[in-house]
């Protein structure tokens, strides 16, 4: 695990679908950043229980900038309705922070993408901002964390070192596929 590092909050739901579903957060409180992780799909009211839980626990604070991990993570019961709700359950959840504070999404399915880019535009004028990638190294610069803390070349060789997007190697297989004479 890494220094100035906790997992405070790691279970499985079952979706409404029967599916499982694992949403995790780890808060990097010498950082000023937390990551969460949700995987599957993800029911609306799930997604509203993963927020109180992060936020409810004693090391999180709303100064803290957000990197969602959404790697695999679809939505499929999600609508308008329910990224309303999120959106004011975010808003209500992280109404102290400040200017400073950034929500970046990583996000490798193109509906879970869309979905999120309405919850952007729900909180458009949120006093945080939020983007989404396709990158994980983007959505990490996006995060403006302090590259010269101890802590940061360890956080970053976590995040950039998990498994490729699908997105990604479908694209260079095309790419290489394109190559071919």
């Amino acid at each position: 695990m890494q220094k100035g590092a906790k997992t405070v909050y790691q279970s499985t739901f079952l979706t409404l679908s029967g599916g499982s579903l694992g949403i995790g957060y780890r808060i990097h409180k010498s950082l000023g950043a937390v990551v969460v992780t949700l995987r599957g799909d993800v029911d609306p009211l799930e997604h509203l229980d993963s927020i109180a839980a992060y936020a409810q626990d004693p090391d999180f604070e709303p100064s803290q900038s957000i990197l969602f991990d959404l790697d695999g993570c679809r939505f499929p019961n999600h609508g308008y309705a329910e990224m309303r709700a999120v959106a004011m359950k975010s808003r209500r959840t992280f109404l102290a922070q400040s200017a400073n504070v950034r929500h970046a999404c990583f996000v490798t399915d193109d509906v879970t993408y869309g979905m999120c880019r309405m919850l952007q535009m729900l909180l458009d004028d949120a006093p945080w901002e939020t983007e989404n990638f396709h990158s994980r190294a983007e959505a990490l610069d996006f995060m403006q964390l302090d590259h010269g803390h101890p802590d940061y070349a360890a956080f970053a060789d976590r995040w950039l070192g998990y498994r490729r997007p699908a997105w990604a190697a479908r694209a260079q297989q095309a790419g290489a596929r394109a190559l071919q004479p």
